[in-house]
């Protein structure tokens, strides 16, 4: 029974000793308005950034389309030439 009510107040002294001291000047919150500006610019240039690469994997997009669209038009065509119609390569 000693050990634990020698545990019992250690644990009534820290907790004392936690609620009654006064907040210390590491609590406040400071606010950095130049930081601040600075974490929004860099947050837009990556968005920017984002934006961009949205741009260009749109644009890469839209080339293989057209690039698949050619590519079955000379199939065809090249089908056509040798009065064939099919659209498996070897037959022709």
């Amino acid at each position: 029974m000693n050990r634990i009510s020698c545990l019992a107040t250690a644990g009534a002294i820290a907790l004392t000793v936690v609620f009654m001291t006064p907040p210390s000047l590491a609590q406040v919150v400071v606010f950095d308005p130049n930081n601040y500006a600075q974490n929004v610019l860099t947050a837009a240039r990556a968005l920017q950034q984002i934006n961009n690469q949205i741009t260009s994997l749109q644009n890469q997009m839209q080339m293989l389309i057209i690039r698949r669209r050619i590519s079955r038009a000379c199939h065809f065509r090249r089908c056509t030439s040798c009065n064939h119609l099919s659209s498996a390569p070897s037959s022709c």
